[in-house]
């Protein structure tokens, strides 16, 4: 299955990988060759009567993995594509050495978007057996499907108390002389066989790492191929989501020497934050200085004295949205100017709209009309008021959800833009970065979520929303151990 990783933190290259030539000499690179065949299936879950197939593909490909064992680093090179993990510094790398580029991230937003992945796939079976019309899981349903603690986990268990399944598809193993055989009731589910090539003890967690990073297995595998010294020699696998996603895999050791260096980025790659090219491109511009106080304060001032108190306001409310609170409290006096200043049911309703925050339909209606007739009154700050009609939309699809409507993808993906369009006018808008963040870590996306929180804590820390930023990485280590 390919991995596909979204990235983001800017951190500095030359830093990432000091390592001893002790701990080099002490390393283990192993190569396998891999073949992996991916067939994935798109069905509707609205049409109730049968199952519809929007999408087929069959992905296909072999491709030489180089796997580089340290104490305290683990490199993963399939072709063009390298990742590297840094367990000292709890963050990886992802390396494209066709375009020369590279990505660093924390390593907490691989549990967590693992975590996430579960959430929807799970959704989706549960989708995708309401479309089929029998109403319940059936015994077909039974397998295995994405999860948290390693990339597999039987069906039975997520779905005992949804539902009155009673197959049991539990996963068996059966070693034999020749390999040892994991299957279900629908047949063998994966086989390995172990070479003679003996993992050094200081190596054995980096080698269990590589079982948790490596090839999408079920996680009793992954254990059983952990207990053993010797390296993995070949691993047959099939994985089948229940979700529209089937894969076939391979991996066969074709050499083990030891590693005499540790991976690293090449000189010359250029950092890229994200691999979203919008996000990417507003946080290149965001690395620059950007809009001081005294660049604000000049607007306000300059707004004030022209008799025109909604841009007044609307470059206040831009200032405390992109810079900390130590920068913007000496302007106490200019926000009290700006507040008294008002002068239209415009500017009073834009003010409201900026300072509240509203959870009924009623309130949200009148936020909209006022955001509508300022963007009308100041169009040149239609990015800074798209900010709180995004907050809006969605605070009304959670409406919507609670009243028993289903999710609506169109406006998710309208206030999602409209975060985009903020951070592209202001590339130092740290708010916009942390609301973005937020959405899409609920809507699944953890990796570029992090990016965003990563750039929004960098340019102003004391936004209240991430406190979840480290309540998470206190999560992801505490309830995700292996990945640590």
């Amino acid at each position: 299955m390919k991995t596909t990783l979204i990235a983001a933190l800017a951190l500095t290259a030359c830093s990432l990988f000091a390592f001893t030539s002790q701990a080099a000499a002490q390393g283990l690179a192993l190569t396998y060759s891999v073949h992996q065949k991916t067939k994935i299936t798109s069905v509707s879950p609205q049409q109730v009567t049968s199952k519809i197939i929007l999408k087929f593909e069959d992905e296909e490909s072999t491709v030489d993995n180089v796997v580089t064992l340290l104490p305290t680093l683990l490199g993963i090179r399939a072709g063009k594509e390298e990742r590297i993990y840094d367990f000292d510094k709890k963050i990886y790398t992802l390396i494209d050495h066709d375009k020369k580029i590279y990505n660093v991230m924390p390593l907490h937003t691989l549990p967590l978007a693992r975590s996430n992945l579960r959430r929807q796939s799970t959704q989706k079976a549960f989708d995708f057996e309401t479309a089929s019309g029998t109403g319940k899981m059936v015994k077909t349903m039974s397998g295995v499907a994405l999860d948290t603690n390693g990339p597999l986990v039987d069906l039975d268990t997520l779905y005992a108390s949804a539902s009155d399944n009673q197959s049991k598809h539990l996963v068996r193993f059966l070693p034999t002389a020749e390999a040892k055989i994991f299957e279900t009731d629908g047949g063998r589910m994966a086989s390995f066989r172990l070479s003679q090539t003996a993992i050094p003890a200081d190596l054995n967690k980096a080698y269990t790492r590589f079982l948790v990073y490596g090839p999408v297995i079920h996680p009793d595998v992954e254990k059983q191929i952990a207990q053993s010294t010797n390296a993995l020699e070949t691993l047959e696998y099939a994985t089948n989501d229940h979700a529209g996603r089937v894969t076939q895999a391979v991996w066969k050791l074709s050499g083990s020497a030891p590693a005499t260096a540790a991976p690293k980025v090449p000189d010359g790659y250029v950092e890229h934050f994200s691999l979203d090219d919008t996000i990417n491109a507003a946080m290149t511009s965001a690395q620059k200085p950007g809009p001081g106080t005294d660049y604000f304060s000049k607007q306000v001032k300059d707004y004030l004295l022209a008799g025109d108190p909604l841009h007044a306001l609307l470059a206040l409310h831009e200032m405390l949205l992109s810079l900390p609170s130590k920068l913007t409290d000496p302007l106490d006096g200019l926000t009290l100017q700006v507040l008294s200043a008002g002068g239209s049911d415009i500017v009073e309703g834009t003010m409201l709209t900026l300072t509240q925050s509203y959870t009924t339909k009623g309130d949200l209606e009148l936020s909209n009309k006022a955001l509508i007739r300022a963007k009308k009154a100041a169009p040149d700050y239609t990015h800074l008021l798209d900010i709180f009609r995004a907050r809006n939309i969605r605070q009304q699809i959670l409406l919507d959800e609670k009243a028993g409507l289903p999710f609506n993808e169109r406006e998710f993906n309208k206030s999602i833009k409209m975060d985009m369009n903020a951070i592209t006018a202001n590339p130092w808008l740290a708010t916009a970065y942390a609301d973005l963040g937020d959405a899409l870590f609920a809507n699944g996306n953890s990796m570029l979520a992090w990016t965003c929180w990563q750039e929004a804590e960098r340019m102003k820390p004391d936004i209240a929303g991430l406190k979840k930023v480290n309540e998470l990485k206190t999560e992801a280590e505490k309830q995700f151990p292996e990945y640590f």
